[in-house]
């Protein structure tokens, strides 16, 4: 190919972004190519900061807040900003790890492109008092009382300990497509006073990993049902191991769960029928206050269930079966599609073999499953339409179908093999 005189120079633009753009992950390449030339410079720049990565300290924002005055243009590049305590080195003033709520939303108001934060290990932390202004010097206009900031993701992971307090007034700050907690706990004793934040906290999609080892992750459900605005949010994901759990869940649906459409509960019940020795009743699954979600059309959750056992499982295989019917009995009657994730189908037969063959036959020293109270439970749903069993691997997919023969016959069973809840949870 014959260039000219112009050489590189010569070539289209569009092949200088074909070769940028396959540098996006590799920043130092991506700078290297940024001193080649202006118009690479130019070219560079939108890749080099679509992702702006910082220790999550206050100076360090107020200094980054300083580099956006000189350098403007920038601003309009940042799609993600990402903030996370160092892990593998000491650097001043960042040990902590802690950032106000309004230098943390004075940062985003100025990212005018931002669509992405993320917090690792940061802890959200109220300001220090400032000294009062002198009388004839009018107050300052406090952060919220300006539009919020629009946010489609925002992933806290790790944090522990985080006050409630400077956690509500953050949140305050944004309307966010999708908020998602992550082994993130809070303190709970004493009860600190929460900001005047009632109904104006804009989340659409809340995602809450609460999987710890204590009941402190499930002080922020409380906390938040309260200052949610009415009518915002459409999809609550949260997954947790201990039964107690359930009654923090179940408040926190019967404050803010009418407006929900999509709810998925992804809970420990084989391990809870386990523990007990008996099986979960519709008594005890009202504390969960399904009742009060009368919008949702989508349920997902998990059900770590074998479609067969050996003899010795029998009992509390079928205590399982019963504590599932007596959920789904539960369930508001404009379900139209449940989610079941048997992601631990294969996991549960081990290495002995698969419990039926393709022809349905039950491998020897294996008891069949009836699942006959659950595809009760299910069809009595007046708006049912499917029924999805997910499941993370392919192998046991006839068995589940074996295993429920009236959903196969009725035409609502979908066998699915991939991620088990479709991606509601990381």
């Amino acid at each position: 190919m014959i260039m000219g005189s112009r050489g590189v120079q010569g070539l289209p633009q569009e092949v200088f972004h074909m070769v940028l753009n396959c540098l996006e992950n590799n920043k130092s390449s991506l700078r290297s190519c940024s001193l080649v030339c202006r118009s690479w410079l130019q070219a560079s720049r939108p890749l080099l900061f679509a992702t702006v990565s910082l220790y999550a300290c206050e100076w360090r924002l107020v200094d980054f807040l300083g580099f956006l005055d000189t350098h403007s243009d920038i601003t309009d590049y940042v799609l993600s900003l990402m903030l996370h305590k160092p892990m593998d080195e000491i650097v001043e003033g960042a040990s902590d790890a802690s950032v106000t709520p309004n230098t943390l939303a004075r940062t985003a108001r100025r990212l005018s492109r931002l669509r992405e934060c993320q917090l690792y290990f940061v802890h959200i932390v109220p300001p220090s008092p400032p000294p009062p202004p002198p009388p004839e010097v009018s107050a300052v206009t406090d952060d919220l009382d300006e539009p919020p900031i629009d946010l489609a993701v925002f992933h806290i992971f790790g944090s522990s300990g985080q006050k409630i307090a400077p956690f509500i007034e953050l949140l305050a700050h944004f309307r966010i497509g999708r908020l998602e907690l992550e082994l993130v706990t809070f303190e709970q004793y004493p009860a600190p006073p929460l900001p005047d934040v009632s109904r104006r906290i804009r989340v659409r999609e809340l995602c809450a990993d609460l999987e710890t080892v204590d009941d402190a992750p499930f002080a922020i459900l409380s906390a938040l049902a309260p200052a949610l605005a009415p009518g915002v949010l459409q999809a609550f994901h949260c997954s947790w191991r201990e039964w107690n759990g359930c009654s923090a869940v179940g408040a926190f649906l019967r404050n803010a769960g009418h407006t929900i459409a999509d709810l998925s509960l992804n809970m420990s019940v084989v391990s809870w029928v386990e523990d007990s020795g008996n099986a979960i009743t519709r008594a005890d699954w009202e504390r969960l206050g399904l009742a009060a979600c009368t919008a949702v059309r989508t349920f997902r959750t998990t059900m770590l269930l074998p479609t067969a056992c050996p003899l010795a499982d029998v009992a509390d295989v079928r205590r399982g079966v019963a504590s599932y019917r007596s959920l789904f009995a539960l369930l508001p009657p404009g379900v139209r599609t449940v989610v079941i994730s048997m992601s631990a189908l294969s996991r549960a037969m081990g290495t002995r073999t698969t419990a039926r063959s393709a022809s349905g036959t039950v491998a020897r020293g294996l008891i069949a499953v009836d699942f006959q109270e659950i595809e009760d439970a299910l069809l009595a749903l007046p708006d049912l339409e499917k029924v999805v069993i997910a499941m993370r691997a392919a192998q046991g997919a006839g068995a589940v179908a074996k295993a429920f023969p009236r959903l196969e016959e009725r035409g609502v069973l979908e066998v699915r093999s991939g991620a088990a809840l479709g991606g509601s949870f990381w």
